[in-house]
């Protein structure tokens, strides 16, 4: 019974209240995240991590990466991308 949703595209997603509130390297961020996920279908949040900071190594750029993907306000800008509530997300961690 699962149900395709579409993605919000990047450039409708800059626009949500929810993008403005985050920082310019989290915008880097989550823009690099979701153009790379709806380029290929896989969403590479490392990569997008050292898109938009300066990591010395890999290691680094992927600790960063658990950060900020639990940051609320990511959190929030991302469910607006894949048309998900918080309470789906949730639901899906249990």
């Amino acid at each position: 019974m699962s149900e395709t949703k579409t993605r919000m595209i990047l450039s409708e997603l800059r626009l949500t209240a929810e993008y403005q509130k985050l920082t310019p390297k989290q915008q880097l961020f989550v823009a690099a995240y979701v153009d790379g996920g709806l380029l290929d279908g896989h969403y590479d949040p490392i990569a997008a991590t050292r898109t938009a900071y300066t990591c010395k190594t890999p290691e680094v750029a992927r600790i960063m990466s658990y950060s900020l993907m639990a940051n609320i306000r990511i959190v929030a800008v991302l469910n607006r991308h894949f048309q998900t509530e918080p309470i789906e997300e949730f639901m899906v961690m249990l």
